[in-house]
């Protein structure tokens, strides 16, 4: 149904027939809320194809709250790229909100790239045993021992 949803909503604006592939999208979104490609469209359909900027600017803060909701970084660069990166022009929002809603999701993104980085290094030291953490600790004194080595070796030459 996704899939089939989201053709006829391209065929429709491949026509110009706008009204369709908004009814489209809508009721795309409402069968499958937490669709992003479907988010994006509404968004790009409404602000960039029809210039309905008061329905966009709803439904943009909307796809933003969500994003921050979800603590998704996928979903947060996806409104950000919807809010600051987009090719149509968008400089009619209103610019105090906009600045203030990407500085939102810049908060959650930063706040969901740290999150994802502690879980990712709990999961590795959970995995290594410590017999290798100690190998891999005592590999790491030895190169190091190796550079300062080399690299008193390569001081010397340069002296003389």
């Amino acid at each position: 149904m996704k899939e089939c949803s989201f053709f006829r909503a391209i065929a429709a604006v491949n026509i110009k027939d706008f009204q369709t592939a908004l009814s489209t999208i809508e009721e795309g979104i409402k069968a499958i809320p937490d669709n992003l490609p479907f988010r994006e469209a509404h968004v790009e359909l409404l602000l960039g194809r029809m210039h309905d900027f008061e329905a966009g600017w709803i439904v943009l803060a909307r796809l933003a709250r969500n994003a921050i909701e979800k603590n998704d970084g996928e979903w947060l660069l996806a409104a950000m790229q919807q809010l600051f990166g987009s090719p149509y022009d968008y400089s009619c929002l209103p610019f105090a909100e906009r600045f203030s809603m990407g500085k939102e999701l810049l908060r959650a993104f930063r706040h969901c790239v740290r999150n994802k980085m502690a879980s990712h290094a709990r999961v590795l030291t959970r995995q290594l045993p410590l017999t290798s953490m100690r190998a891999a600790t005592k590999i790491g004194q030895l190169n190091r021992s190796r550079m300062r080595w080399s690299w008193s070796r390569v001081s010397r030459f340069r002296t003389t």
